[in-house]
């Protein structure tokens, strides 16, 4: 997106800590976690396992092995990992016992999160029986040589696992049979497969799954933030599950090359074969230069405020009971195979193959609701009986005799193109006065589009982005110009030639629990860089609220007290990871204290490397409640 916005929340207020008698030792301080070191190559120090934790504690005495770090580290430890290339570790407790562990462990590279930060390389991971470890920073390395395995493996009787800010190749990340997972901000890309391995593991960029239905599904589990590139099978496939959030992500499978598709596999973007399970929810993410979807057999599936660009197949909804499909944008579609549409929702004939083992599908598409999208094509196969879904307000561009069911005109369908503000730069807005500008059904909107911009109550957008409100309830449109029509970081469709070494600039954001507040800005060059940074805020202090409002951000009408230019920064990237960057705000107005009110800092980011540039727009809410 070129304008990535989030909805941040700031209250201001006091936080009283309670010590219970008894809580603390006799001195009366408790004790901080330990940080540990881990050194293989004995950097800092010659390294020994027989070191006491108190030892481990200085990086001149640190342990020589990631698996004893994994058996001794105590609860809330962090344990910082030299440099080097790290062979496979089994981390595995021991069968049949109660995890180890009450709070997380977190393991990092030495210097993590600062300019210094260590390259630390393993060569794949497989957590079982244990419970509460973080790992994060590193680059994890999966193969199929000889069999396949994993960059990251979580087996069974294993819960409470994060995976943040790490580079996974080779193979992905499985999950097999645990609870508790967060997968955040991690770069998967470039996995491979080998025909000679029958797996269907091999090669996906996740895959998470609760067994066989006769398992208990997994449960909570979070993917947000993450990018998924050029995987040799699906993107994320996802069986028997439970209580599943899809978020923010960036995924771009690609197009099967043909040696794999000799293999007798295909492709999607996305893959469920969930047993019946749900729910499911799938928003705010970018899904681009790839293939299909296959959804099956999931109870309370959500698509919301997706992009969907450039893909060459359908999205197949099938035995997906109260399935909502709502605020998503497909475009740029039918590259290859004439005739593709966007949405297609698929049945089953009684007593067919879907009835039988291993599928033994029992549900329909009953309670399903499309609504508010911009797609190519809709379609509706012949074992769907019309009864069982509902389809209004959707944008529909494609040709008519392509599509058996083209959609609804009583309903609120509306036939023609969308006019964007800038596609060709990737901006997906709709302009004020396009077919679809204000057009959408309010009730079945989600309260905010996937950059956090909240939809006002009676002027709802199609699509999954919603031209911000200005004060007085009308919509601002931006201005469609050469200077705010800005990259997005979203690499051209499959075929598209591009220039050799283009410049790629990945901007986080949110915001710091610091008085006066402050944006914690994560920011990544795929190369060497120099970013200028300039920010410009508003801010707006409420005076009323607005009638038929359906959410708390929604129901105040706004009048700007401040406006003010933020201090240019200029910062150099390593091109490696993440570095991170503070921007403090003036303190809040006396205005601004009360509840309603709304600050917006806009940022403008340029990066340059080599006498080539990147523009990056990053826009940020801050409600007061």
């Amino acid at each position: 997106m070129g304008s990535n916005m989030r909805v941040l929340r700031y209250g201001l207020g006091l936080c009283a800590a309670i010590l219970l008698a008894g809580a603390l030792p006799s001195g009366g301080i408790a004790a901080s976690p330990p940080t540990l070191f881990v050194d293989q190559g004995s950097i800092g120090g010659r390294c020994s396992d027989s070191y006491t934790i108190s030892q481990a504690e200085s990086p001149s005495t640190p342990w020589c092995t990631i698996l004893h770090a994994f058996e001794t580290a105590p609860s809330g430890s962090t344990v910082e990992v030299r440099a080097g290339t790290y062979p496979f570790q089994l981390l595995h407790g021991p069968y049949g016992r109660p995890p180890r562990l009450s709070d997380y462990v977190t393991f990092e590279p030495f210097g993590y999160g600062t300019k210094d930060a260590e390259i630390v390389t393993i060569d794949g991971v497989s957590l079982a029986n244990t419970a509460f470890l973080r790992f994060r920073g590193f680059h994890f390395i999966g193969s199929d040589s000889a069999t396949e395995i994993p960059a990251f493996n979580i087996y069974l009787h294993t819960a409470h696992v994060q995976l943040i800010d790490n580079q996974i190749t080779g193979q992905g990340i499985e999950d097999y049979g645990a609870s508790d997972v967060l997968l955040e901000g991690n770069d998967i890309h470039d996995t491979t497969y080998n025909c000679a391995i029958d797996t269907q593991l091999n090669g996906a960029g996740m895959y998470l799954i609760g067994g066989s239905a006769a398992n208990p599904p997994i449960t909570d589990i979070r993917v947000l933030d993450n990018r998924i590139e050029a995987t040799a099978q699906d993107g994320i496939d996802v069986a028997n599950a439970a209580n599943v959030l899809i978020q923010g992500n960036d995924i771009s499978t690609g197009v099967q090359p043909p040696a794999y598709e000799a293999c007798g596999y295909h492709v999607d973007e996305m893959q469920f074969e969930n047993d019946g399970r749900g729910p499911i929810t799938v928003q705010d993410n970018t899904f681009h230069d790839g293939t299909q979807f296959i959804l099956r057999n999931t109870a309370d599936l959500t698509i919301a405020n997706n992009l969907m660009l450039r893909l060459t197949g359908w999205m197949q909804l099938m035995a997906d009971p109260d399935a909502k499909v709502v605020n998503n944008t497909w475009w740029g579609g039918d590259q290859f195979n004439a005739g593709t549409g966007s949405l297609i929702l698929r049945g089953y004939a009684p007593g067919s193959s879907w009835t039988q083992p291993p599928f033994d599908y029992t549900n329909t598409m009953a309670g399903t609701i499309v609504a508010n999208n911009i797609m190519r094509l809709f379609d509706v196969d012949s074992y769907v009986d019309r009864d069982q879904y509902e389809e209004s307000n959707n944008l529909i561009y494609g040709p008519a005799s392509n599509s058996t069911a083209t959609g609804d005109p009583g309903g609120g369908d509306v036939f023609a193109t969308p006019m964007f503000v800038d596609a060709a730069s990737g901006d997906y807005q709709l302009v004020r006065g396009s077919p679809g500008s204000g057009e959408g059904d309010a009730m079945l909107a989600p309260a905010s589009d996937m950059r956090g911009v909240p939809r006002p109550a009676g002027d709802i957008d199609i699509g999954a982005l919603q031209a911000p409100a200005l004060v007085g309830g009308s919509s601002a449109q931006p201005p469609a110009t050469a200077g705010e029509s800005l990259p997005v970081g979203v690499p051209p469709r499959a075929g598209t030639p591009s220039l050799p070494g283009a410049l790629r600039l990945a901007v986080r954001a949110q915001l710091a629990s610091r008085r006066p507040p402050a944006i914690r800005l994560r920011l990544r060059c795929n190369e060497r860089c120099r970013v200028l940074i300039g920010a410009s805020l508003d801010r707006f202090v409420s005076w009323g609220r607005a009638e038929g409002a359906r959410s708390s951000q929604q129901r105040w009408r706004l009048r700007r007290v401040q406006a003010a230019r933020l201090r240019t920064r200029a910062v150099a990237l390593s091109g490696r990871r993440f570095d991170w960057l503070l921007l403090s705000l003036p303190p809040l107005p006396r205005a601004l204290h009360s509840r309603g009110n709304l600050t917006v800092v806009r940022l403008r980011l340029l990066g340059r490397a080599d006498g080539r540039t990147v523009r990056r727009v990053v826009a940020l809410r801050i409600w007061m409640r």
